[in-house]
């Protein structure tokens, strides 16, 4: 298949005893075998593989569930979302509509995840429990 070590290393990772599905989707179209554009390293045949055995229906299933594209990205995936879609939709018989609905949906999850994430209450919280953690009084 042409792939480098570390390619295979993660595959098998991924996938177990089911590598052979993703490395047969590379045999078939060997373009399949190119990483996705922003996409942590994640390969073609990684996202098409998310639709056809694995069954995934939308785009958040995609980028995050099914590839992690979405949690191993520091932009939350959303500089790949558009390759993936453009690879998953004539999969999934979506036509531009759908694109650009799945696109923004995705879109607008990310923000929320990334605002909720940032909420000034989880810092005041860990500060709390670090508080709390130590000791009332310090011995000399």
């Amino acid at each position: 298949h042409q792939l480098t070590l570390d390619v295979l290393d993660h595959l098998l990772d991924r996938y177990g005893g089911l590598v052979g599905e993703v490395l047969d989707l590379i045999a078939a179209d060997r373009e399949l075998a190119a990483p996705v554009a922003d996409g942590g390293g994640y390969l073609h045949a990684e996202v098409v593989h998310a639709v056809t055995p694995e069954g995934a229906r939308h785009l958040d299933d995609v980028l995050v569930r099914r590839t992690r594209i979405g949690i191993e990205t520091g932009d939350a995936g959303l500089a790949a979302a558009k390759v993936v879609a453009d690879l998953v939709g004539p999969l999934l018989g979506w036509d531009e509509t759908t694109t650009t609905a799945e696109l923004g949906a995705y879109r607008r999850t990310a923000e929320l995840e990334h605002l909720a994430g940032d909420r000034p209450a989880d810092d005041d919280e860990a500060a709390r429990r670090t508080a709390a953690s130590r000791p009332l009084l310090e011995l000399p």
